[in-house]
């Protein structure tokens, strides 16, 4: 599976613990995620969802989970790097779209 685009988004930051922006990831042309978040220091974040009840952990004192991962560290870290790549020629050239093997 190869990441074969990324559109990024800018998000109005009122804090420093606000992401720097948002992405949505196509897979193979054929599957999308939304709403992953790129954060200060190279920190991506997978999109997640609030819940209310007692079964998901807490983080950054709300509770939430991730909707989505990937399950293999390496996958992981080739994501992560085609997503802060991708930002950088976002923050650079000011194009929403990245095309990682083009």
């Amino acid at each position: 599976m190869e990441v074969t685009k990324i559109r990024y988004f800018s998000i109005e930051r009122k804090s420093d613990n606000h992401p720097l922006a948002a992405c949505s990831i196509v897979f193979d042309g054929v599957f999308m995620i939304h709403d992953v978040k790129i954060y200060g220091g190279g920190v991506v974040v997978m999109p997640q969802r609030g819940f209310t009840g007692t079964k998901f952990a807490k983080t950054n004192q709300h509770r939430s989970n991730d909707v989505c991962h990937p399950v293999d560290k390496d996958f992981f870290e080739s994501l992560k790097q085609h997503v802060l790549d991708g930002y950088k020629y976002f923050q650079e050239s000011g194009k929403t779209c990245y095309y990682p093997f083009n």
